[in-house]
């Protein structure tokens, strides 16, 4: 996997001398990667899990849609395979726990069954057989032998496609209109906790669950007029999942993080609206992929509804909180993003 470009990560090109230092750039990387390398082993020893598996949809993929067809879609200026413009939020919770091949797509080998398009169902806009329940019981289980190792770590990210879909068929304001969006969302809820007993019947007991982004956010609803109803059925969901995965730490003797990703994209847009100071962004209307548009390195979305490797940078960041495992200062000052692409693209040398 190649290092994107600075434009591309959202980090300005640094201008650098050996004024007082005569150390080589290739020694300075390398002392760089060294330090990333024990930071990562100390983040894999904090959290100590043999694996982890990654479930969802197109926030997720690394690869399934890309390697089902032939590497044609998604295209560029798509990045290898992924639906943004970089590495997505699931490569960065591996690299950050010591595991980064588990991010691998499972049709590349990988423990990652997440497909671009998931719905929380059996099917997916990539075609049948690609949503939540099968990629649990048609994918992994036959995949594993339907046993599920107890200290590995079982992430899931779904429901923003179901959701999505209910605002495109209807985005009313009645009580009719907000009861349709609002049972859809019930079945997300209904699906993710279906596979959720599964895994736990056959054995798993850590989890990571990701709630929806605000989706009355993205350029497609925002732009579209469609806002208001995606943002109440967001929060609609995200409730939902607050009270049932409550209920799960209750019933079984599970660990269950979550991350906001719903929070966390408030957070950055607002930020982006209001001078960028935090993230260093400018642009959150309008996708950086379309003709004439700000550049990725500026855009909160790289098209209508999914966010750019930076923002996706952010996600892993929390995701990793969630589990436990803190930011280091030193990896907040060189630029998260950054070093963990850095990771990824020099994985080979860190002996963890």
């Amino acid at each position: 996997m190649s290092l994107p470009s600075s434009s591309d990560t959202g980090f300005p090109p640094k201008t650098r001398t050996n004024e007082g230092n005569p150390m080589s750039w290739s020694k300075r990387l390398s002392r760089g990667l060294a330090a990333l390398c024990l930071t990562t082993a100390a983040f894999a020893a904090e959290a100590s899990y043999s694996s982890v598996y990654f479930f969802g949809d197109s926030l997720s993929d690394t690869g399934n849609v890309y390697s089902a067809t032939n590497g044609t879609y998604p295209p560029p200026p798509y990045y290898q395979g992924r639906f943004s413009d970089g590495p997505v939020w699931t490569e960065r919770v591996a690299a950050g726990l010591g595991l980064p091949a588990d991010s691998t797509a499972w049709r590349q080998g990988g423990n990652n069954y997440a497909w671009g398009g998931a719905l929380s169902g059996t099917n997916g806009h990539a075609g049948p057989g690609t949503g939540l329940l099968a990629q649990v019981f048609g994918q992994w289980a036959p995949t594993t032998g339907g046993v599920a190792d107890p200290n590995a770590l079982y992430v899931i990210g779904i429901g923003s496609n179901d959701l999505l879909d209910a605002v495109r068929t209807n985005s009313g304001s009645t009580v009719a209109d907000v009861a349709f969006r609002q049972s859809v969302a019930d079945t997300v809820l209904n699906n993710l906790s279906t596979s959720l007993g599964y895994l736990i019947s056959t054995g798993a007991r850590n989890f990571l669950i990701a709630n929806v982004t605000d989706l009355g956010l993205t350029p497609e609803m925002n732009l579209g007029g469609k806002g208001g109803a995606a943002t109440e059925v967001s929060q609609y969901y995200d409730a939902l999942l607050d009270t049932a995965l409550d209920n799960l730490r209750q019933i079984f003797a599970v660990n269950v993080a979550e991350v906001d990703l719903f929070s966390m994209l408030e957070d950055v847009v607002a930020d982006t609206n209001s001078g960028g100071q935090r993230f260093g962004l400018s642009n959150a209307l309008y996708p950086c992929f379309a003709s004439g548009a700000p550049a990725c390195g500026d855009s909160v979305f790289a098209d209508e509804i999914h966010p750019t490797q930076i923002v996706q940078v952010r996600a892993g960041v929390l995701a990793l909180s969630a589990l436990g495992i803190p930011e280091p200062g030193t990896v907040a000052l060189l630029g998260v993003g950054l070093v963990l692409l850095m990771a990824t693209r020099y994985r080979g040398r860190c002996a963890i």
